[in-house]
């Protein structure tokens, strides 16, 4: 079949096309891998030759694909199989690893040269989300940072141009939040079911966007589900807008629904067997997360759930939700308002509202504990001191604290006292809201030793903060430089505008404000923070734990989280 379409001029060229656009608009080629790469081809080919190897295709010409794909026959193929069961005769120089060779039956070779027409198999037609010509839009004014195009009570849109950057393309993101998606377990597992029955039938039918240089990812998030588009701008609206219409109309049979009901089924078992320090960070983003749900509680329901609650729910999902878009990239005004009105259009009985992505308010000055069933022997802990509020102020006081105490922390419980192999801090916002995490997972101490050794080290550390005046500054400079980096594609600026709106931080400089905060910060209001922290007057607490092999912590009833659900409609929000 290959070798008839050698005739065919265009599907070379096609391919060197898209050969060429991907050479000429490489983002972020990495130096280390692209030498790497050089020197393998070194075996084969002349240091001259090289530099043709990252060149576009020449000219088409029928004979040397002939050539090429005359190698290509039975006698000629190689079969590799691996298997337990083999016998082997041989042992390889270097990895003792068993191997057998022998040839392969004539008889064989020449059945598999008899050839047979198989209806089933053809060559694509001519890819549809190859654009004719990629060009570079004139930048206008006043579309530099994102503008919102349409704003009713049940659809936002944004846009924004890459003034930045000078390539064709850009990214389109739609989030839908909908409660029927959301608002229960039993809801959430079947959104999970039906995301990963849709991209099944997505990839598919839309592998050959892929090869033109358009991607698409569609995710579940804690109010509903993300459309994502990005990559060349000619075509991803077409690409976008038929990935929308599938969206909304997918419905899996009863057959496809228990196929990823199995899925889940057993990624959820397997999200149970992460190592413990992961247990731990996974289960306080389900604790501080109002929307966010624990594997452990989705496993049950999962293999609960029937075909006709996934149709109940997806259908309620569809009957009232809210999409919000944002679309970046080399795209004029004018055909951003004509996309923004094609997506209007295909939600225009959307009817619902954004969806609060409210945070815990943990109680300050007394821990809440709760402990994480794992089947490990290691005990792991968490630590988490949750701010008091998400202003910059707070936000600034947290990650210049983590910073601070990051090297001692390791050094004093890992290095010194030995205490485990995983040891370390983090800055861990929720939906923006600041916190600060101290962690350890040990094979040979229990989770109380862990604690105990966490606290001693934290009070010590916040009653003597004076110490660290001579390291500031450099704490200082190296968050300000963290802060104040550039964005290094157009798909990472996309990504930091979208989740800017998200936060509703609609001035896009948070982290430049939150640099500036840094920079205005004084030692003397850290002290003050340190000694708060210490007095344990500004933080909420939560202790996270796995017991391992060893004994629980020791903690008082009223304040252990032993349900999830409970502790969620009981506790306040932010």
């Amino acid at each position: 079949m290959i070798k008839d379409a050698t005739t065919q001029a265009w599907r070379y060229n096609e391919k060197a096309k898209l050969n060429a656009l991907a050479l000429e608009y490489e983002e972020n080629v990495k130096p280390l891998s692209m030498v790497s790469e050089y020197a393998q081809h070194l075996f084969i080919f002349s240091p001259d030759e090289i530099g043709i190897l990252r060149s576009t295709i020449g000219d088409y010409d029928q004979s040397v694909l002939e050539h090429a794909l005359s190698y290509f026959t039975p006698q000629n193929m190689r079969v590799k199989l691996i298997s337990k069961s083999l016998k082997t005769t041989n042992v390889c120089a270097f990895y003792m690893a068993e191997y057998h060779v022998e040839k392969m039956e004539s008889t064989l070779l020449d059945a598999l040269c008899e050839t047979h027409t198989i209806e089933a198999l053809r060559l694509p037609p001519p890819n549809p989300y190859l654009g004719e010509e990629y060009q570079l839009i004139l930048p206008e004014q006043g579309y530099n940072s994102p503008n919102k195009l349409i704003d009713d009570k049940d659809f936002r849109f944004w846009f924004a141009q890459d003034q930045q950057f000078h390539s064709p393309k850009g990214d389109i993101y739609m989030s839908f939040d909908a409660a029927s998606f959301s608002d229960t377990l039993e809801s959430v597992a079947a959104k999970r079911i039906w995301l990963g029955a849709l991209n099944d039938f997505l990839q598919a039918k839309y592998y050959r966007a892929e090869i033109a240089g358009l991607h698409y990812r569609i995710y579940g998030h804690q109010a509903g589900f993300t459309l994502h588009t990005r990559g060349f701008t000619n075509q991803q609206t077409l690409l976008a807008d038929q990935l929308l219409e599938a969206v909304k109309s997918y419905v899996p049979d009863e057959r496809v629904f228990e196929h990823h009901k199995a899925l889940q089924t057993q990624s959820l078992q397997n999200s149970l067997l992460n190592k413990p320090t992961n247990r731990l960070f996974s289960r306080l983003s389900v604790l501080i997360q109002r929307n966010t749900q624990a594997p452990v509680e989705l496993l049950d329901v999962v293999g609960n759930i029937s075909y006709e609650q996934l149709l109940h729910y997806r259908e309620a999902a569809f009957s009232r939700y809210f999409v919000e878009a944002f679309m970046h990239g080399n795209w004029t005004s004018e055909e951003a308002n004509a996309f923004a009105q094609a997506v209007g259009h295909r939600n225009k009985n959307a009817g619902g509202e954004a969806l609060s992505r409210a945070v815990s308010k943990l109680p300050v000055g007394k821990s809440l504990y709760h402990e994480v069933v794992c089947d490990h022997d290691d005990a792991a802990i968490v630590l988490y001191l949750q701010a008091p509020s998400p202003d910059l102020t707070d936000t600034a006081l947290c990650m210049v604290l983590e910073q601070m105490l990051a090297a001692p922390f390791f050094n004093a419980l890992r290095t010194e006292q030995q205490l485990g192999y995983i040891v370390g801090t983090g800055y861990v916002p929720h939906n923006q809201h600041p916190g600060m995490a101290f962690y350890i997972q040990s094979p040979q101490c229990s989770p109380k030793h862990l604690l105990d050794a966490t606290t001693t080290f934290l009070f010590q550390q916040l009653r003597e903060i004076e110490f660290y005046r001579f390291y500031w500054p450099n704490i200082q400079q190296n968050l300000i430089k963290q802060l104040e980096e550039r964005d290094l594609t157009l798909s990472m600026k996309s990504q930091r505008l979208w989740v800017s709106l998200g936060t509703q931080d609609f001035g896009f400089d948070r982290n430049t404000k939150l640099a500036e905060r840094i920079k205005q910060l004084g030692f003397e209001e850290i002290l003050a923070f340190a000694e708060k922290l210490a007095e344990r007057q500004y933080c909420g607490e939560l202790i996270l734990f796995s017991r391992g092999k060893y004994e629980a912590i020791p903690h008082v009833r009223e304040r252990t989280i032993n349900d999830i659900s409970e502790f969620k409609q009981q506790i306040p929000y932010y």
